[in-house]
């Protein structure tokens, strides 16, 4: 049975990238597209397609790895609610401390060492947009000598990539060009 971590979107995306084919799946509950996952991947005559699955699971080429995969936890879901908010939180303080000059008088943080401590353990959270930033703002740090490279999964970075590119707008401006020029009519 497919793991519960595995959220309706995640279950959506499982559907879309392996080809699997389900009629009206976005009208029905979670469980009921979970059961027909996995009815579809466990029955060796259904096709899977394997060409687009290192966008979702790196070592992802048969159904058996599949099958593994989906009967874990989501890779993409290392921390509970409430662990979540706690990284949330530290990050907003950490930020904090950032935009304030990194000064530690303004934070509630006892010593450098406490940050870097915190740091060293958030850093794995990387898909989390907080994490990034506070990453990308103690880079910043002159006081910081390690520098912190979250660790980004295979879909955030290319949903980061997909902002990114539908932000890129093209402007339309007009370009005046002299000489001599043939138009015909039709």
């Amino acid at each position: 049975m497919i793991h519960k971590t595995y959220s309706k979107a995640d279950l959506l995306e499982l559907i879309d990238t392996f080809s699997i084919r389900i009629d009206n799946m976005l009208s029905q509950r979670k469980s009921v597209i979970a059961l027909k996952v996995w009815t579809y991947i466990s029955n060796p005559e259904n096709p899977l397609c394997f060409d687009n699955s290192g966008k979702l699971f790196i070592d992802c080429n048969d159904r058996g790895r599949l099958i593994e995969i989906v009967k874990g936890r989501n890779p993409y879901k290392k921390l509970s609610v409430k662990q979540k908010n706690n990284v949330m939180a530290f990050c907003k303080d950490i930020i904090h401390y950032c935009n304030h000059g990194y000064l530690l008088e303004n934070t509630k943080f006892k010593s450098f060492k406490n940050i870097v401590q915190f740091m060293d353990e958030i850093e794995s959270y990387g898909d989390i947009p907080s994490v990034r930033r506070a990453c990308r703002l103690m880079n910043l740090c002159p006081h910081a000598t390690k520098k912190w490279n979250p660790e980004v999964s295979i879909k955030v970075v290319d949903d980061i990539q997909k902002k990114k590119d539908s932000k890129v707008k093209v402007v339309n401006h007009l370009i005046k060009r002299e000489g001599s020029f043939c138009i015909t009519f039709d």
